[in-house]
């Protein structure tokens, strides 16, 4: 009986370790530099896009250029509007129009599916 209850009880210390040791998605989980690496309209891949979202605590600093020519740098506000699984949804401001717009993002490991106010589909992977 001792070992039956010795083995229990070392199968839930083991799975309370995986639960604990598992990474929880928060907006700092996307803070860093990301760059896009495949569009799901495929008109957009034929456009020679390069891009970057630089992502801070507070702002999206956008740069890229479109078939070579460079697209002025953008910083765009944003505070976080919801968490959910590893779905993170951020309200941003365009600085001129002062807009406000949701960009949809979606944390697969090293990788972002992020859907921009524009739906515009891209993954974003973590440079």
């Amino acid at each position: 009986m001792n070992k039956i209850k010795l083995f229990s009880i070392l199968i839930i210390a083991v799975l309370v370790g995986f639960w604990g040791c598992s990474k929880k998605v928060g907006p700092d989980s996307i803070v860093g530099k990301w760059k896009a690496v495949d569009f799901a309209d495929t008109s957009m891949k034929s456009m020679q896009i390069e891009m970057t979202y630089e992502f801070t605590k507070d702002k999206i600093i956008n740069e890229g250029s479109v078939h070579g020519q460079s697209l002025q740098k953008l910083e765009v506000p944003y505070v976080v509007k919801s968490v959910e699984g590893n779905t993170i949804v951020l309200e941003a401001t365009h600085p001129q129009s002062q807009q406000k717009g949701e960009f949809k993002c979606v944390l697969e490991g090293n990788k972002i599916t992020m859907t921009d106010p524009n739906q515009i589909v891209m993954t974003l992977e973590k440079q």
